[in-house]
């Protein structure tokens, strides 16, 4: 009867360290904290060939675009600041918002251990796309409401802060 229960003890201890585990199965992923360019966007034909046309005039490298609710353009780019002063000389308003980059390696599952600790933690993913750096790198752009706790959190969970 003891060995039974000592079993039990056991196999129950050890679900309990498996589900810890995989709560925060983050194994070194390397966190960005970037800039992203948000340019309204007329939702139109021909209006983001035009802004991506103001931006290889001035020989800037896109390593990632996106449309946000039909009505936003979203530029990842090596200098956003730059590059936003280049649209709006062209004429285009534009907002610089901070983001997190995240590089989760090409598994099943890996985008899913990163959305694990933000829906544990209660983090808001206001919006989600993928970029590449450097032609070999693929990161995950998150928006969420607190780019600190965010960070905060990932590192916790065992990533990598750049």
């Amino acid at each position: 009867m003891k060995t039974k229960r000592l079993l039990v003890l056991l196999l129950s201890l050890a679900l309990v360290i498996v589900a810890s585990a995989s709560a925060y199965a983050l194994n070194g992923e390397k966190v960005l904290r970037l800039k992203q360019i948000v340019v309204p966007s007329p939702d139109e034909p021909g209006s983001l060939q035009k802004m991506t046309q103001v931006i290889a005039d001035h020989k800037i490298d896109l390593n990632g675009v996106t449309i946000r609710n039909d009505s936003e353009a979203l530029f990842m780019v090596d200098d956003a600041a730059a590059t936003a002063a280049v649209l709006a000389e062209a004429g285009y308003s534009t907002k610089i918002e901070d983001v997190i980059a995240v590089e989760i390696p090409d598994i099943p599952g890996g985008l899913n251990s990163v959305l694990k600790v933000f829906s544990e933690a209660g983090v808001n993913l206001e919006h989600l796309y993928m970029f590449e750096l450097n032609s070999s790198e693929v990161y995950y752009i998150f928006n969420v409401t607190d780019v600190e706790k965010t960070v905060s959190l990932l590192k916790d969970a065992g990533a990598e802060i750049k």
